[in-house]
């Protein structure tokens, strides 16, 4: 399989076109597939691999005319167990065509940045098909669908490790963004310690992997992926939406990558970003970031942090002093009785009919023009 798959030649692998993708353009070695024919039945108990290995190895093969057929190859390896099935055709452009079935791997050892790791079994199930004289185009044709389950907990001594270590494995200079290092880990905290239900159906489709539904919950929070991978290309383009509760209404954040795989550019959005859910403390770390590098991640944040209470462009819900202005105008109107006398704003408005042309430049609302010195609800 080594040879198959043009690490077992010795030479340079050649990425796939210039895109800096991982995958050969050398030649498959389809070789050995064509030498012989032969039925073989291998067990072990253990089988090295050059990273890792597999324990009760148990395969039956049969190669005959240039095809070998996989009738069964199992084993088990990081706490879970591997079943592969399928056949590949050596004579002419290879072709490949396997279904995997991997049940319950721990992914803790896989998964890891900074200060926080992900623990927990990961099971994928799925049917794939390619073709192709390289490895680079095996996977240009890849296609096939498949589903992925499984139970991941984050682990992390406290929400700022695990947003430093998220950010940070994304590639940032997170000492330039502590603020943003605490809203992600506030995010982040629904996850750590609590045990979550992976699910996700995905396909691919001529090297493009997509998803619409992969999900992380649990009873604090939940978290939707959607968005395409292209492995041919080795570039992404992701949006994880993360929700409090159960998910309903709009994204708390909204994690989107883009460009390499290895690589990407991160953007962020959603209401925690809003100026009225911002902590006077973070506002002031956001402010005082390198502006390029932060918009660069949250584009035109800080015009909006220059503003209090301005409403934010990633949909935040409405400011104190808006409901401020409500509870008055209900007070006025004879509706529902406001938290505040609402006669200040009504006495204000005999003495004060000609002040309103002074300031048109400030006007925040048309109601200015039928309640003068209403502003002072925003504390301006």
């Amino acid at each position: 399989l080594s040879a198959l798959s043009g690490g077992g030649g010795g030479g340079k692998s050649k990425g796939g076109g210039g895109s800096g993708a991982p995958w050969s353009r050398e030649p498959l070695d389809t070789t050995p597939l064509t030498a012989f024919d032969a039925d073989l039945a291998l067990t072990a108990g253990t089988i090295a691999l050059e990273n890792d290995r597999i324990d009760d190895f148990d395969a039956k093969l049969t190669l005959a005319d240039g095809v070998l057929t996989i009738d069964r190859l199992a084993g088990k390896t990081k706490g879970g167990s591997i079943d592969v099935k399928g056949e590949l055709r050596g004579r002419g452009v290879p072709v490949a065509a396997l279904t995997v079935a991997a049940s319950n791997i721990e992914i803790g050892e896989l998964v890891h940045a900074g200060g926080m790791r992900v623990r927990g079994p990961l099971s994928l199930d799925g049917d794939f098909k390619a073709s192709g004289v390289s490895m680079a185009e095996m996977i240009d044709a890849l296609s096939g669908k498949g589903r992925i389950d499984g139970t991941l907990t984050v682990l992390s001594e406290t929400e700022r490790v695990a947003g430093s270590g998220l950010l940070a494995g994304l590639g940032l200079r997170v000492q330039e963004l502590a603020g943003l290092t605490d809203i992600v880990g506030s995010v982040l905290g629904g996850y750590i310690g609590r045990p979550s239900k992976l699910a996700g159906n995905f396909a691919i489709e001529r090297g493009i992997l997509s998803t619409q539904d992969t999900a992380l919950t649990n009873d604090q929070a939940k978290a939707l992926t959607h968005g395409k991978v292209n492995l041919s290309a080795w570039t992404l383009d992701t949006v994880t939406d993360f929700y409090r509760g159960t998910g309903a209404g709009s994204p708390w954040l909204s994690l989107g990558l883009t460009g390499r795989i290895d690589g990407p550019n991160v953007r962020l959005a959603g209401l925690a970003l809003s100026p009225e859910n911002l902590l006077p403390g973070t506002i002031e770390q956001l402010q005082s970031a390198p502006s390029g590098v932060l918009d660069q991640v949250v584009p035109g944040l800080l015009p909006g942090l220059s503003k209090p209470g301005a409403s934010s462009s990633t949909g935040g819900t409405t400011t104190q002093p808006l409901e401020s202005l409500q509870d008055a105008v209900k007070g006025i109107l004879g509706g529902e009785s406001a938290a505040r006398p609402a006669a200040q704003p009504q006495t204000q408005t005999a003495p004060q009919p000609e002040a309103a042309p002074s300031e048109p430049k400030k006007k925040t609302s048309p109601l200015d023009e039928i309640l003068p010195g209403v502003k002072g609800l925003f504390g301006q």
